[in-house]
């Protein structure tokens, strides 16, 4: 049984514990939810300042959405997300001793096409509560569309995004959330092309989490060939720009729990990716540092290799 049947067999005995535990919509309440319009402007148009100082750190969140992409893990990619923005570790991150100190962020979608979802907030000290507003409002996206893997658009909403931002940065990062290779729209030239572009441009760098079966282990080769930025671009101060990497998380489960440790196995993936994005290092040694800790205690035996969150 592969993990798309799998996880459709299990929604039915466990979806309504993760929608009682996480707050996750079942496929029927899409229609339900508030429709929030896709925006016009690259800015926020409420929660973004009118400071021109650079930040420490700009961040484009990029989340697939093609059809290989179930409802389920739709809603998971936008729970993880948004509960990582809103946490303490996040908030630590930016404004322990050696962190940024502020961030610009900004949430955009792939599938056919790209879009920005959320667009630019620049957050710094004294802002904190605008994490809490965008977890929100990710929280409270509409699905788009269910279309094909098209890793091209997304790197071209990144660029778009990159380009737009008002705020000049010392370090800036597109975090790809994908499970599948690039599969329309052009070739994995044009692809690399413009993951190129996002670094000489922009001096920014491509990470990618990625959520495979035991059918697709070969996505990760992928996605260090095409998509994650390589080490060989320099900024245009002389350093080395930061090379990308990939981190993984395993979906295929036979037990009854699947979605329920899919969701904690992404929380915890996507919470320790983000927080050394943003504060360059492990989440561990964050809370070392700042005395603090997630809640829930996450079963690493569920992850396939030991090199892997």
């Amino acid at each position: 049984m592969n993990r798309r049947t799998f996880l459709r067999a299990a929604l039915g005995s466990v979806g309504g514990l993760l929608v009682a535990q996480y707050g996750l919509a079942s496929p029927r309440d899409y229609m339900a939810q508030a429709s929030n319009p896709i925006p016009t402007t690259f800015v926020h148009p409420k929660l973004a300042s009118n400071r021109t100082a650079p930040v420490g750190a700009r961040i484009v969140c990029l989340y697939d959405i093609s059809a290989s992409i179930d409802e389920v893990e739709h809603d998971i990619q936008l729970e993880v997300m948004a509960e990582t923005i809103a946490s303490e570790d996040f908030k630590n991150a930016i404004f322990y001793p050696g962190g940024p100190q502020s961030i610009a962020i900004c949430v955009a979608d792939f599938g056919d096409t790209g879009e920005v979802r959320v667009p630019w907030i620049d957050i710094g000290l004294g802002d904190e509560d605008k994490l809490k507003l965008l977890a929100h409002e990710i929280r409270g996206l509409k699905r788009r569309q269910f279309g094909s893997t098209n890793h091209i658009s997304g790197l071209r909403i990144a660029n778009d995004c990159m380009a737009h931002c008002p705020w000049p940065a010392k370090r800036s990062i597109v975090d790809v959330l994908t499970d599948g290779e690039h599969n329309s729209g052009g070739s994995v030239t044009e692809l690399v092309v413009l993951r190129d572009q996002l670094a000489t441009q922009h001096e920014a760098t491509i990470n990618a989490l990625i959520t495979l079966d035991r059918n697709t282990f070969e996505l990760e080769k992928w996605a260090k060939d095409y998509l994650i930025t390589p080490a060989r671009f320099l900024k245009r101060n002389g350093a080395l720009l930061d090379p990308g990497f990939v981190k993984i998380v395993a979906t295929q489960q036979t037990d009854a729990g699947a979605l329920v440790k899919y969701n904690d196995a992404m929380k915890i993936a996507f919470r320790r990716k983000l927080i050394l994005e943003v504060a360059g290092i492990e989440l561990d040694e964050l809370h070392k540092i700042t005395k603090t800790g997630i809640s829930a205690q996450i079963n690493n035996t569920f992850l396939p290799r030991p090199n892997i969150f």
